[in-house]
């Protein structure tokens, strides 16, 4: 909903059901499998305020959710991919870099491609910052 500019009431509406969905269930596995739970929700709702306009509280999302650093590296990369991207639309151009360098790492280790897209959207985001020494060490960070 988020994605395609529905207003966010809605989009938060959607995440209060989902939300009450998962307090609802019971045991290790939730309803939708190993593979999405709680935590998983919670990193979609934080790409969803960033698809709503909400990038600084997507950024908050992302720094609580990926301070638990239970996923494993490649998810992680891409997750702090899209936590630079937050930052860097709230304006803040350094905090963004600094976290898309820690997402470029595990890009080039995991070989992510899909990572690098997301931090060349963050580049792009930071070009009115570029001469900044943050800004400019991840474009310089990153694969041409």
């Amino acid at each position: 909903m988020a994605m395609i500019g529905e207003p966010l009431r809605g989009v938060e509406d959607k995440l209060d059901q989902a939300r009450r969905f998962f307090a609802r269930s019971t045991g290790e596995q939730g309803p939708l499998g190993v593979y999405f739970g709680e935590h998983t929700l919670r990193l979609r709702e934080a790409n969803c305020h960033t698809e709503a306009g909400r990038p600084k509280r997507a950024a908050e999302l992302y720094a609580v959710m990926l301070a638990e650093d239970v996923l494993p590296r490649r998810n992680a990369g891409l997750h702090r991919a899209r936590w630079a991207a937050a930052l860097a639309l709230s304006g803040e151009p350094d905090e963004a870099a600094r976290v898309g360098l820690e997402s470029a790492r595990a890009a080039e280790a995991t070989h992510s491609q899909r990572t690098l897209r997301v931090l060349a959207e963050v580049v792009r985001t930071l070009e009115p910052w570029r001469n900044r020494p943050a800004p400019r060490a991840l474009r310089e960070a990153l694969p041409v």
